[in-house]
């Protein structure tokens, strides 16, 4: 639910308050962070997806060891999630600095 905020935050609104005012109104500092920040809240978006999904599938797979997943292994796993999300924009923004995205669409 924290990330389908933040891609809310990072990308809806912008585009929105920008197709309202007929321009872009934000400066080019978010015009360079926009593309980076979409990658990194939607890959974390799926991976924490994926993740809830196999952790479901184990549950019903294996009941009886369904107390071996407890809060200390689902809070690493979400950890992971969010870091592993990371090098993704990161090699984005080694190999293109100058990447910029605006869209009125």
């Amino acid at each position: 639910a924290v990330t389908d905020l933040l891609v809310s935050l990072t990308d809806v609104l912008p585009k929105l308050i920008s197709i309202l005012s007929n321009g872009p109104i934000f400066s080019a500092f978010l015009c360079y962070l926009s593309p980076y920040l979409r990658y990194y809240f939607n890959i974390l978006s799926l991976l924490l997806i994926c993740a809830m999904t196999s952790t479901k599938l184990c549950l019903l797979k294996f009941p009886l060891r369904s107390d071996m997943i407890g809060t200390k292994r689902t809070h690493m796993l979400c950890a992971a999630c969010w870091l592993a999300s990371f090098s993704f924009p990161l090699t984005f923004l080694l190999v293109d600095k100058q990447d910029i995205f605006f869209s009125y669409r």
